[in-house]
């Protein structure tokens, strides 16, 4: 039953996958020199079809289910930059589902040669090779040109997946492009009850549903504070949630 359920969701995900891309190709031949509404129509539809699948295709398939506690009260038209931790493969796209109007800033291993430009032209997301100081002042301008046009951007300031429950020390950038631009952080804590499609020797897809928690806490403005104590801040603000979702889980709170 598992192993079926796993399946359908596997073939559901290329479809709908399959499905996206031609109806961006579609609305890409239609949509002439109108990047910035087609890139945000395309943003709407591809949250729309994570939400669908992550919110009800998962946990019908019995893979894994999502609660979320939203408590970031911004207004639609504010522009965020969203901050996580990170460790399970599915992380961006749970967010995703939750965050309206959000490109991503991606690995490079997760995207090269034809993903990185779909992925580029289409939802404005962007490559970053943390090796390169070249592709850190792209970076660094691409994240101030997407705050300018209104989108919200979503970081992932460890760099990397952990590989235990130990979260990973964060990079400044997320926190140097808030300075700038004066755009609040709204950091985001995500923890399932068990490993689930992360870097572990646990097996990735355990052999009954997960549950994940996701917390998106209020936002921390730069007016008052350095880039430094922005991110140590925000540090400890998602340390304390992690601890306290880990203690739901262990209760039973978190399973559902």
């Amino acid at each position: 039953m598992r192993k079926a359920g796993i399946t359908a969701a596997c073939v559901l995900g290329a479809i709908l996958g399959i499905g996206l891309i031609i109806f961006t190709v579609i609305v890409f031949v239609f949509s002439g020199p109108l990047k910035k509404t087609r890139n945000r129509f395309l943003s709407a539809i591809l949250r729309f079809i994570l939400r669908f699948y992550c919110r009800i295709c998962l946990p019908a398939f019995g893979i894994c289910s999502v609660k979320v506690n939203n408590c970031c009260n911004f207004h639609k038209t504010d522009v965020k930059i969203y901050i996580a931790n990170h460790r399970s493969f599915i992380d961006p796209f749970l967010i995703l589902s939750e965050t309206p109007n959000t490109c991503v800033l991606l690995k490079k291993k997760y995207a090269s040669g034809i993903a990185a430009w779909y992925l580029s032209e289409f939802f404005d997301f962007a490559v970053i090779d943390k090796s390169s100081r070249v592709s850190l002042k792209n970076a660094s301008d691409w994240g101030m040109s997407k705050l300018k046009e209104g989108r919200n951007i979503l970081i992932f300031p460890e760099g990397a997946r952990s590989t235990t429950e130990r979260m990973l020390p964060f990079n400044s950038l997320a926190f140097r492009l808030s300075k700038i631009a004066k755009t609040a952080i709204v950091p985001i804590a995500i923890s399932s009850d068990f490993p689930f499609l992360a870097k572990s020797k646990i097996p990735a897809l355990p052999d009954c549903k997960a549950n994940f928690k996701i917390d998106i806490m209020p936002p921390v403005s730069p007016s008052d504070l350095s880039a430094e104590e922005m991110l140590v801040c925000c540090e400890r603000t998602i340390l304390k949630k992690l601890s306290d979702q880990k203690k739901e889980f262990l209760n039973g709170q978190g399973v559902y």
